[in-house]
């Protein structure tokens, strides 16, 4: 058998399943909400406006928590702030759980605790 055929019949399924799982996102709870606002960490924190509905924040996970995937931290070029999942009953699959994906997450911000978090409603990490 030609020896370029043999690699090809060799990576050609390794190429397929790299992309496969790279080319989709996780989605969870409801899914990021297109119709709401999407603001900086900045902005969430500091504008007491924002607490009246819902809003949709972007940006990298810094810190995932290890039990459960419950809560996350979530940063941008203004800031982080700590999204809780689990009110909702959501949690970051433990494949899925590597700091530095790409996340939107829509949600309603609360102050717990004397810190404004966003009590995520929908995730999307991609």
């Amino acid at each position: 058998m030609n020896p370029f055929r043999i690699c090809f019949v060799i990576l050609l399924p390794a190429l397929l399943i790299s992309f496969a799982a790279c080319s989709g996102g996780e989605t969870l709870g409801e899914g990021v909400d297109a119709d709401a606002p999407k603001v900086s960490i900045r902005e969430a924190i500091t504008d007491p406006e924002l607490r009246r509905g819902q809003i949709t924040l972007e940006g990298t996970i810094v810190s995932i928590c290890p039990s459960r995937g419950c809560w996350l931290y979530l940063r941008d070029d203004t800031g982080q702030i700590v999204v809780d999942l689990a009110p909702n009953d959501m949690a970051i699959p433990r494949e899925n759980r590597s700091p530095g994906a790409k996340t939107r997450v829509s949600g309603m911000l609360q102050e717990k605790n004397g810190q404004v978090i966003l009590e995520a409603t929908g995730v999307e990490v991609y």
